[in-house]
Parts: structure tokens; sequence; C-alpha cells
């Protein structure tokens, strides 16, 4: 089931961390239960940064996954 406050927290790992998304997309998928996709894009962020933000957000028990991936400049 899709919770209200997942956004909140996985925004907040990037605050902590001083950093600002430069966007943000977050949509209900519904499927067998309800959840939310949320991919979030940062501009600046070392590969070893991205590495443990993605480890902080795959412990949080509502995050079902986590994928990295780098945009084309």
């Amino acid at each position: 089931m899709a919770e209200p406050s997942v956004l909140s927290r996985i925004i907040e790992q990037f605050a902590l961390r001083n950093l600002v998304p430069c966007q943000v997309d977050c949509r209900l998928e519904r499927s067998c239960a309800p959840s939310l996709a949320i991919d979030v894009r940062v501009r600046g962020l070392s590969d070893q940064e991205a590495a443990h933000v993605a480890r902080r957000l795959g412990q949080f028990p509502m995050v079902l996954g986590v994928q990295l991936s780098q945009a084309a400049d």
C-alpha cells in the first residue's frame, strides 16, 4: 500500500546532504497493491554519493527497490 509519508522521507535524504533535486516525479501505480513510483534527478552527485543515498533509501521498509542511472548531458 502506498504510504503518504514516503515521498517526504525520500526527499529528506537529499536535503540532509544539502542537495536539491532538479526534478522529482511521483505517480501512483495501481497494480495488485497500490504503490508509488518515484523518480528523483540530482545533478552534481558523485558515484560514491549516489551509491550511499541509494543504500540509505533501500533501508526503508516501504522502499521496494532503488535504481541508479546517469543522465546523458
